[in-house]
């Protein structure tokens, strides 16, 4: 990635639509790395780039990206429209599997983590997941879901034998990314079961993975049910918080300590009247020059107003924190 940037390739490569796929790559690397600012114009411009083109499957594949970074940045509007044109595109288009349990996997995790178990379990009883059935790497990512769904209703012995399947495979194809969610879920696993020793073997291994290519955003989604073995194993007697790993780990935490005191502060304290102010008139699609003209202030001093709305709301665009604000019943 930092040879596309140094050498100027990808500017080049934004008026073309077959480099969507770069841009969705380099764009999914930033949202792992916790560099959501940048993830949200990569994503978008693979987005974007893809519709110019007449390649479904990279098209469907940039959309998945594009809606899961709209999703965590705080943009349920535009991520809606996304997953609702991906339903079109997998009813009436020859979309290959991988690509359709990937979609699939993405809204049961995200129901999951809204508490939405009814319309979890839907997905998966419609495509027949058991405990009892083989698993490949066709189906390893619907799998994993489901073994987060079964660790959410207490069904312990089943995804307990959905993840022993399911580590295995990983490893033996190396594949980081897999086996650091896995080791995760196994931890939350063993959380729910009282045996701490085990779900902190398993996320002490987890976080040896992950710090090596700085993949914050495993933890950070999953902040709420990690945060308490995460903060033990921080605070563990002969834990060297100078190592990298220590670094690591302390960046996981304050970041999760972050968003959940964001999500905790009533904003309409936050906000200042003049921020609100401004609010009400970018839901009124007014351009930064007409917010100026209306409330007498200098341009500088909109896009500052606009820049401390994203901060205070922790969001990344104007649409994303209209929404928010809408929400909460402050404008």
């Amino acid at each position: 990635m930092q040879i596309i940037q140094d050498g100027g390739y990808a500017e080049m490569a934004k008026n073309e639509w077959s480099y969507s796929g770069l841009f969705s790559t380099m764009g999914y690397i930033h949202f792992k790395w916790n560099e959501l600012d940048e993830a949200l114009q990569n994503t978008k411009t693979a987005y974007e780039l893809s519709r110019k083109g007449n390649d479904v499957l990279l098209h469907v594949f940039t959309s998945l990206i594009y809606g899961w970074v709209l999703l965590v940045t705080g943009n349920q509007i535009k991520s809606n429209e996304i997953i609702n044109e991906l339903e079109e595109i997998i009813k009436t288009k020859d979309v290959p599997p991988y690509l359709t349990h990937l979609f699939l996997a993405w809204k049961i995790d995200e129901y999951i983590r809204q508490e939405k178990f009814d319309s979890a379990y839907k997905i998966i009883e419609s495509l027949e997941l058991s405990s009892d059935k083989d698993i490949d790497f066709a189906n390893e990512l619907v799998n994993i879901s489901f073994a987060r769904y079964l660790i959410s209703q207490f069904r312990v012995d089943e995804a307990e034998k959905v993840l022993s399947q399911l580590h295995p495979l990983a490893e033996s194809g190396n594949r980081i990314e897999r086996l650091i969610e896995i080791k995760n879920l196994f931890a939350q696993l063993y959380k729910t079961t009282g045996d701490q020793d085990k779900a902190m073997i398993y996320l002490s291994e987890s976080i040896d993975l992950a710090e090596k290519e700085n993949l914050l955003m495993f933890f950070i989604l999953d902040g709420r049910y990690l945060c308490e073995l995460l903060s033990r194993l921080y605070k563990q007697p002969g834990f060297n918080k100078k190592s990298t790993k220590g670094i690591f780990l302390k960046k996981i935490l304050t970041t999760i300590d972050k968003r959940e005191a964001q999500a905790n502060d009533p904003v309409s304290k936050i906000l200042s009247k003049r921020e609100i102010d401004v609010l009400k008139l970018i839901a009124k699609n007014h351009t930064n020059q007409q917010i100026a003209d209306t409330l007498f202030i200098s341009l500088n001093t909109v896009k500052t107003h606009i820049k401390n709305i994203h901060l205070k709301l922790d969001v990344y665009d104007r649409a994303a924190a209209v929404t928010k604000v809408k929400e909460l019943g402050i404008i």
